[in-house]
């Protein structure tokens, strides 16, 4: 049980830092035009989204009392964070290659088989985040 809220705070902290950094550079992209949203309307509503949720998340995990510092976890737990910091380098690379729809597919099915998912779950988030990105995205907001 300790071991889970290390990894609930882990998860808050990657999803602050990670809203916030997506809020600052979607603040780089144009405005919209006669008072539509712009291209950075979609982002920063995520952002602001994973902002919220990370820290509602560190806050529940910092109301429980005994969490353990990161680096007396097992080692296969310490090795699968390492994994995950190493995939998220990746993203600036991967994104021109293989694409939007395609990148998002990887990363939702990489994370989830990395914290442990079983093999059925990880299919189905990878199908479903596929369709979702697929439908906002490429559809509705013509990203390509």
């Amino acid at each position: 049980m300790q071991e889970e809220r290390v990894w609930e705070a882990l998860v808050a902290l990657i999803a602050v830092f990670l809203g916030l950094a997506v809020w600052h550079f979607s603040g780089s992209l144009p405005p919209g035009q006669g008072g539509a949203p712009g291209p950075a309307f979609f982002p920063r509503i995520l952002a602001g989204i994973l902002v919220l949720g990370g820290l509602a998340l560190l806050a529940r995990v910092g109301r429980q009392a005994g969490l353990k510092p990161f680096w007396t976890l097992r080692r296969e737990s310490f090795v699968r964070m390492v994994l995950l910091w190493s995939a998220l380098w990746l993203l600036p690379w991967l994104l021109p290659k293989l694409g939007l729809v395609f990148t998002a597919v990887v990363y939702s099915m990489l994370t989830a088989a990395l914290l442990g998912a079983r093999r059925a779950e990880v299919l189905y988030l990878g199908l479903v985040v596929g369709a979702l990105v697929q439908l906002v995205f490429a559809e509705l907001l013509k990203v390509r």
